[in-house]
């Protein structure tokens, strides 16, 4: 995985309905470490979720893929071209 990542977790079911319980969102090059944590208030929809444990958290844990070298390039491309980007809005008058 590189780039933006879209984590989801649903309530399986055989042969019945399967309900998502909950999802997060993070980018890679912001990783640091080889887990990350997030409670119920930092993932979608988990807060709302009726019968779901207050101290509900998902855990993911990470690992670099063989041959596979981590690159912070994204990152540094992704904050200078939201810096390069000015409308006439955002100059001032």
């Amino acid at each position: 995985m590189r780039g933006d990542v879209h984590v989801a977790v649903y309530d399986y079911e055989w042969g019945g309905k399967n309900t998502k319980i909950c999802g997060v969102w993070f980018h890679t090059a912001f990783v640091d470490r080889p887990f990350l944590v997030f409670d119920k208030l930092s993932l979608d929809g988990a807060a709302k979720k009726k019968g779901l444990d207050p101290h509900f958290k998902l855990e993911i844990y990470l690992r670099e893929a063989e041959g596979a070298e981590f690159d912070h390039s994204d990152a540094d491309e992704s904050l200078s071209e939201s810096d390069d980007e000015t409308t006439d809005e955002d100059e001032p008058r």
